[in-house]
This record gives structure tokens, sequence and C-alpha cells, in this order.
């Protein structure tokens, strides 16, 4: 995710694309060389905050030309850092060139900048006038790509590995599967699906209730209270980004896991069609009502889980796996979790 821009590679990429000449024009050679601890967050284009809330100053803006220098690598080598990144580092560029440089209005560089920095009022991912949250484009594959990958087996691979797909990656993956599911009539994980919703989940509330729980400062408590009431009246892309900061406020970000759900699984609702109206998800491991009911039934159950767990165990579940499942404690969910969902007699690919 990490990229370089000129005061990282100290112009390499200028050089090796053979442009050298820029490196000898006079404005370059009058700016000044600040090292980036140096300099101050205004000085900067772009500060790009990561999925693990790290943030990352980019495109150095503080001088002509630094700012020319920036522009060049911006244009030029522009990474996939998401829309909103993208079109702050333009609009602040473009902002940069129109005071320093003289002319510049009337430059392709200033025309393309503006060109990529509109509709930057209505875009997802801002964070200030500043901050953008990385939030890398899924590439859309063509129809033709499209025909030659099977929906199925692609929605499968993906489920296998979904723990390991970045958080901000998430949702736009988890449309773009639903949409291939869709258009073939399969059915995608829950724990994808629940990534492609459209509005705002109404046990939102109930979840920064728990949130409070998480954290000791009363400011940070009454922040996540108050986004509990106005959120029903905010855009839920809002909603995502402003309970990411009071995350990243509350030192939660690296705590996201079953007990505590990231941001889009806390404001998006499913917004997809669901086989079972009941779920369970843990990390990896998942498993639906279909999948439960159906191992409950089946005659390997009755074996295994008496070996297992017991006769009493394995009675209990037969009658109510539900509510049994339930109370159980998470590293025995997981053991029924993957019996249920792996056996010959309930699988359904985590469907």
């Amino acid at each position: 995710m990490i990229f370089n821009d000129h005061q990282d590679d100290l112009c390499t990429f200028v050089k090796t694309a053979g442009d050298e000449s820029l490196l000898n024009s006079q404005v370059i050679k009058d700016s000044a060389w600040v090292e980036k601890p140096e300099l101050h967050d205004r000085d900067f284009a772009l500060i790009l905050v990561d999925r693990e809330g790290k943030e990352h100053r980019k495109y150095a803006m503080f001088d002509a030309g630094n700012t020319i220098l920036s522009t060049y690598y911006f244009l030029n080598n522009t990474p996939n850092i998401g829309e909103g990144a993208t079109k702050l580092a333009a609009a602040n560029l473009a902002q940069a060139l129109y005071y320093q440089v003289e002319n510049s209005q009337s430059s392709p560089e200033f025309q393309e900048l503006t060109k990529l920095a509109e509709g930057i009022d209505t875009v997802e991912g801002l964070v200030d006038e500043r901050r953008a949250l990385y939030s890398p484009t899924v590439e859309q594959e063509s129809e033709k790509v499209a025909e030659e990958v099977n929906p199925f087996n692609l929605i499968k691979e993906a489920s296998q590995h979904w723990a390991s797909v970045p958080l901000f990656e998430k949702r736009s993956a988890a449309i773009r599967l639903c949409s291939i599911a869709d258009t073939v009539g399969a059915t995608v994980p829950e724990k994808i699906a629940q990534y492609a919703g459209d509005f705002l989940s109404p046990n939102f509330e109930m979840l920064m209730s728990h949130r409070t729980q998480k954290t000791a400062n009363e400011e940070l408590q009454n922040g996540y209270r108050r986004l509990s009431k106005l959120a029903y009246g905010m855009e839920p892309s809002e909603v995502v980004e402003a309970l990411f900061l009071l995350d990243e406020q509350a030192g939660l970000l690296n705590k996201y896991a079953s007990a505590l759900p990231d941001p889009v699984l806390c404001v998006f609702s499913t917004g997809h069609k669901k086989e079972a109206s009941w779920s369970w998800t843990r990390g990896s491991d998942s498993v639906n009502e279909r999948q439960l009911k159906s191992y409950a039934s089946s005659v390997a159950s009755f074996s295994i889980l008496e070996k297992l767990f017991g006769e009493a165990f394995r009675d209990s579940f037969r009658k109510d796996p539900i509510l049994l499942f339930e109370k159980l404690p998470e590293e025995q969910q997981t053991i029924v979790a993957r019996l249920a969902s792996q056996s010959r007699f309930s699988n359904d690919g985590g469907n």
C-alpha cells in the first residue's frame, strides 16, 4: 500500500522516466529541501490513513518547486489509494499550484488535477481537508473475464480467504461478489454478504452502547452515545468514517473481532438475501441455521457429538441446536460450527 513521492525516493522516479530536465529547471533549483518530520500537516496534499490507523504524509507542497514535483509524481505515478484520497490530493495540489506557480491555471497539469478533483464534495472516505482513508478501488472485471471465471468457484475462494481481506477492501469486494451471485443465482456466505448492506443497522444503538464499555474515557463514551443518536440522520458512509475516528482515539483499531464488530459491520445491515435467518461467524469460521439443523438431525452427528461432549449434550443439541449452540463457550461453538459447516449432510460452502 505504501507508495513513494519525491521525498521518499529522492526523485529517482523522475530520473528513471527520463525527465531530468525538470530537475534542472530554476524553480526546482530554488526550492527548499526539508525532511518530512520537520514539516507541518498543512504542508502536504494528502495524509493517508491506512487500515491500522497509521498516517502517511504524501506530496509536499510547501513551496513552488516541491508542489511541481509532487504534481509530477501524482499524475505520472498515481497509486491505487481510493477515489476519496485521489480527489483530495488532486484538489490540494491544484490549489497549491494556483497560488504558488504563476499562470499555472492554464497548464495541462492544473487542468488534469481540476478534473480529477471533480465531485470531491460527494465522495466517500474523507476525514478532513488533508486526511483520507485508504480505500483502494476494486477493479471491475470485464464481461470477458466474468464469463471465463466460474462465479461459484470465485465465491468459494473468497469465502476461504475472507479473514485475510483488509477491512477497507471488504465492502467493495462484498458488493461485487453479491452482484455476481445475483446474476447467476448463487448465494454469498453471510460473513461476506453482511458487508454489502446499504442502510443503517437497526442494532447500531446497541452496538454503540457496547463500545462505551471498551473505553474509560468519558469524552469518547459520550462521543459513541452522540453518534448512536445522530447516525439515523446521516449517510451510512459518513457514520462509518465517524466511528472509525472514534475507535482510533479509543485505541480499538487492533481489537476488531467477533466481540467487537468493525465500523462497516456496525453501520450496515446486510441488505442482501440470506438463505437462513440465523447465522454465526467468528473469524474465518461460520455456520448458518440450515447447516446447524441439518447436522443435528444427521446420523453422523449422533456418535461424534456423544464422543466429544457426552450423551446429554448430544440429545439437547438434536432437540434445539441453535438454543444450545448459543449457550456454548466460544471454543465449543467453533468446534460445532466446523463440524456442521463441513459435514456432507449440511455442507453448502458456508452459504
